[in-house]
Order: C-alpha cells, then structure tokens, then sequence
C-alpha cells in the first residue's frame, strides 16, 4: 500500500479501495466527501483539545506586563513596551493553544514591578533541568543575588553555569521566577529575555546595588 496515495485528498481512505498503480476504486465525489469527513474530524478532535489560555495587561511604572494562565496556573509574564509584541511573543510561545483576553482580573504585579499578592500556582514548562534552576531562583530571596555558578551549584551541576544562563533566557515568568537574579561571577548584568534595562530596573526596584562591568 502507498503511504503517499492513503493520505492525499482524492485519493481512497481504505487500503482495499487502490486499484494498481494507487488509483482509487471510489467515485471521485464519493472520494472527496469521504476525504472532507476525515479531515473535518480530525479538525475537531484538534479543537477539543486545544488548551485554552487567557492573558491580560498591567501597567508599569518601566513599561506593562502581559500575563497569559492556564488551568494550571501562571504559564507566561512579559515584561515590555510595546502590547503588539507582547502578544505575538505569547503566540509564539503557545502555538497550539486557544488566547483569549481577560477581562476580570486581580493584578499579580505591582507598578513598581514587585509582586502584588503571594506568588500564585505557576504553571513550569521545560525540562528537568530548567525546573530545577528556576526552583532555585524562586529560593533567591528578595534583595539578593546568585551567580550562574552558585545556582548552578546549588542544582548538584557545578560548572553547568552556561547552561544555568541558559535556562533562565528560556524562562518565561518574568519576576514570578526571579531570573534577574542570576548575575555573571565577573561582573555585569549578563543577559536578560527582556532587555538589561529591564534586569536593571528590576534590581533597583528591590534595592540590589548597581554592579560595575568587569
């Protein structure tokens, strides 16, 4: 049986209905609607699983935030300028997934970037690894700071800095999962999803002293 001729339109569903050569034995109407009942159905078994995700903005004293959830909790927060690239960021991030705005809300961040209320049930998608570095950036009390190399330490990876710099540009929750924390043993900001000026403000809002560059 050809693969090819099984799952084109016009051609048969059943394996019994390709004559030689992978033409089908079915009438061509008879084909085509037997095509669309396939690919209707799949369609439909693709929405009803779809994950629905709601998402809402809040304004910053730096800028806004977009905050996208999900059953499970809070699976994204944006921080930035501009609401059109928040959006396509959320899009591109959940792909498969049905947005929608929210309309009623309760703020999760303050204008001054703090958290509004305790930090609610997150929703953490990424490997074992990344779990384990942003577990350990939430341990990160407010006002301090890690190096890549303590964090990295303190998920039994020494000398996984690289890839504990890694996990936190992967990060999607932006001071729910505090990765503007981990700063390089050098010196410096190091790297930040959301632009250094953000790791900056953020640090100045939880009076962190400005560190010189190496």
């Amino acid at each position: 049986m050809h693969r090819k001729a099984f799952y084109e339109p016009g051609n048969a569903v059943g394996g019994s209905s390709l004559l030689p050569g992978g033409k089908s034995s079915i009438p061509r109407k008879k084909n085509q609607f037997l095509w669309k009942y396939v690919a209707g159905f799949s369609y439909y078994r693709t929405m009803k699983s779809m994950e629905s995700i709601t998402w809402h903005l809040e304004s910053l004293n730096n800028g806004c935030a977009l905050v996208a959830t999900s059953e499970r909790g809070i699976a994204a927060l944006y921080l930035g300028n501009d609401e059109t690239r928040l959006l396509e960021d959320l899009r591109q991030d959940f792909p498969h997934s049905s947005l929608a705005p929210e309309k009623n809300f309760q703020p999760v961040l303050n204008s001054d970037g703090r958290p509004a209320m305790p930090v609610p049930p997150l929703d953490l998608r990424g490997t074992e690894f990344q779990r384990k570095v942003w577990h350990a950036l939430q341990s990160i009390p407010e006002g301090q700071t890690r190096t890549y190399g303590e964090i990295a330490a303190s998920t039994g990876n020494p000398g996984a800095a690289r890839a504990v710099g890694q996990a936190c540009g992967a990060n999607r929750l932006a001071v729910l999962v505090p990765c503007h924390r981990a700063l390089p043993a050098n010196g410096g900001m190091g790297g930040f999803r959301w632009g250094a000026h953000w790791k900056e403000w953020l640090l100045q809002m939880e009076a962190v002293p400005r560190r010189k560059t190496a």
